[in-house]
């Protein structure tokens, strides 16, 4: 009875250390989060080029009176 008590809190707690060891330490938390933040600046400075682009190449096509239309060269970018 002893012997079986014993093993459980040997299970219970190398179960309890494993959790432990899975969860990153602040530090490698904080790294992750720094990354992240200047992914995501990254993508919204290049969503807003492709805009731009985009208007940019709208308004080239306006102007020239939709000669792009025809699909018959390579797109304007």
């Amino acid at each position: 009875m002893r012997k079986r008590q014993i093993e459980q809190e040997e299970l219970f707690q190398r179960n309890a250390n494993l959790d432990r060891s899975a969860i990153p330490s602040r530090e490698t938390l904080d790294r992750i989060h720094r990354y992240e933040t200047a992914n995501v600046r990254h993508r919204y400075k290049v969503e807003a080029r492709l805009e731009r682009l985009q208007s940019r190449r709208e308004e080239n096509e306006a102007a020239i009176g939709g000669a792009g239309d025809d699909d018959e060269g390579p797109p304007i970018i």
